[in-house]
């Protein structure tokens, strides 16, 4: 029985070898032989299959899967500056400003429009109130007072006022959210 098998084993080497041979020389133009894995087409695999680097084909890619949950949100990142400006026109030639800067709000007012400003500091002890997270500031005059309003970065609203001699003694009060 070990002749037979040796037998066998030589047959079958030696068909192995063989055939590669005869069919690159009577391939038809219907046949075609891939030079490389993934090349095209090779002997034995199907239209819709391609032949794998170790030997074997691969099938017909499958229907796309359902789109996995959404991932978790990042971190926040450190907060960037606010820093705003407003300005309005007063009596006569005279202007007033707000500003937000370093993390503190200002009113000021001058003469005329090249003249210096006289500016007061709304987050001192004598304007209570003043909200750590304002990033936008507005500036309005009216009725003898000028009205300074700052938006905060989770959208709440506060106020102040002034006297238009920058005489403020009055803390900062929430404003209804606009939403």
């Amino acid at each position: 029985m070990g002749s037979v098998t040796k037998a066998g084993r030589r047959g079958w080497l030696a068909l192995g070898m063989a055939v590669p041979l005869v069919l690159g020389c009577v391939a038809g133009p219907g046949a075609a032989v891939a030079a490389e894995p993934g090349a095209g087409y090779a002997y034995g695999c199907g239209k819709d299959q391609v032949a794998r680097a170790g030997g074997g084909c691969t099938g017909p890619r499958g229907p796309q899967g359902p789109r996995g949950p959404k991932g978790d949100r990042g971190p926040a990142g450190p907060a960037g500056p606010c820093a705003d400006i407003d300005t309005v026109s007063g009596a006569g030639a005279s202007e007033f400003s707000a500003v937000l800067s370093r993390g503190k709000a200002y009113v000021g007012a001058r003469a005329t429009p090249t003249s210096a400003y006289y500016w007061q500091d709304l987050t001192r002890a004598r304007t209570p109130g003043f909200p750590r997270s304002a990033c936008g500031v507005s500036v309005r005059v009216g009725g003898g007072r000028v009205y300074v309003k700052v938006l905060t970065t989770g959208g709440d609203v506060y106020e102040n006022s002034c006297t238009t001699t920058l005489v403020c003694t009055s803390g900062w009060t929430a404003v209804v959210k606009p939403y």
